[in-house]
């Protein structure tokens, strides 16, 4: 009887323990998460809540890993009801003397240096329904990371529902990083090519991470802490790592070109099947360096597949001045996403040589 009377006391003993130590696992580490997690939140929607709609633009997607969510926001951006980064949902039914157009691309069509209503898509939108319908809509369906690939497997899925009287594509700079994904989960451009596997994305990029979708936490983390501890314990000398040259060869990747011509011409032939008129868009950036003339470069060369299927190419290299001062003007940093001036003069081009609008 002793015995068992031990033995229930250790029992009762590791059993306090195992609690205590899940307690204290909860009390100092799980719980500051989640108090840091509703915390942020509420921050959040107290400065950039917008009423029907939740914070957070990725979800989950099987075909493209991850797709912007429906009806939502973050602090520049709002998406509507299909997801659109538009503040607008998309007008039902459609005026049958207006005009629906989406706007397909990457970043560089997300515009997410820019608020809502200063993106390029958005520009030609306030052109339009001033010069010519007041219904007029222009669907911003850029996201950020997206390939022509990524862009052309929503497409699918929009075209044939909203119908679109046009879609404009602005599409190239994200190729080579597509295939460098795909490469890091041992996927190589060049046997997708020799199978002739053509429009495989990757899956892999940073939004389709669970948990950059779904915490605050995690975002705080990566956008700010970890950026200051990266700084905190490098030691090498900054400038000196910036300043060496680093040589980019600025012609597009055989094999990554490939692939991008092939989709094209299947994404155009997919919206005049579905009774839209494509226009393609030349990209262009405003600093010239090797690195923003090699990703350009897709775009450039995707011109003569639009020419060869009668589909209206647009130009974006027509607004760059020789004066490198006023061409850098037009782009934010990085030389290849456009500044709010950027933007309007873009619209404006667009405007005049496909809705022959005029100033």
């Amino acid at each position: 009887m002793h015995l068992k009377n031990n033995q229930s006391d250790n029992n009762i003993k590791g059993s306090k323990k195992i609690i205590f130590i899940m307690l204290a696992l909860f009390i100092f580490g799980i719980g500051p998460i989640i108090a840091v997690e509703i915390a942020g939140r509420i921050v959040i929607n107290l400065v950039y809540g917008v009423e029907g709609k939740s914070y957070g633009l990725w979800r989950y997607d099987p075909m493209t890993g991850a797709q912007h969510n429906e009806n939502a926001y973050n602090r520049l951006t709002t998406t509507n009801n299909f997801g659109f980064r538009n503040v607008e949902d998309v007008l039902e039914p459609k005026d049958e003397e207006s005009l629906r157009i989406i706007a397909y691309g990457g970043s560089t069509t997300f515009c997410y240096n820019l608020s809502n209503e200063e993106t390029w898509p958005s520009r030609l939108e306030q052109k339009l329904r001033k010069s010519r319908h007041p219904k007029d809509q222009v669907l911003n369906a850029g996201a950020i990371n997206w390939s022509l690939g990524h862009a052309f497997a929503r497409a699918k899925i929009d075209i044939p529902v909203l119908k679109p009287d046009y879609v404009l594509i602005y599409s190239g700079i994200n190729e080579g990083a597509n295939s460098d994904s795909l490469k890091n989960v041992n996927v190589e451009m060049k046997a997708l090519m020799a199978d002739e596997n053509y429009g495989v994305i990757a899956k892999n990029f940073d939004q389709n991470r669970w948990f950059k979708r779904n915490s605050i936490t995690v975002r705080v983390y990566d956008y700010y802490i970890k950026a200051f501890l990266v700084g905190l314990f490098t030691t090498q000398d900054k400038k000196v790592i910036s300043s060496e040259p680093i040589f980019i060869n600025p012609n597009p990747d055989e094999y990554v070109l490939e692939n991008y011509l092939v989709v094209l011409e299947s994404f155009i032939e997919f919206i005049e099947q579905n009774g839209s008129k494509a226009v393609f868009i030349i990209q262009s950036n405003g600093d010239n360096s090797n690195r923003n003339r090699k990703i350009t470069s897709y775009s450039v060369a995707g011109a003569n597949i639009a020419k060869k299927l009668g589909v209206k190419v647009v130009d974006s290299r027509d607004l760059i001045d020789d004066n490198t001062k006023l061409a850098k003007d037009l782009f934010y940093f990085t030389g290849v996403h456009y500044s709010s001036k950027g933007a309007i003069q873009l619209a404006d081009l667009i405007g005049k040589e496909v809705f022959e609008l005029g100033d």
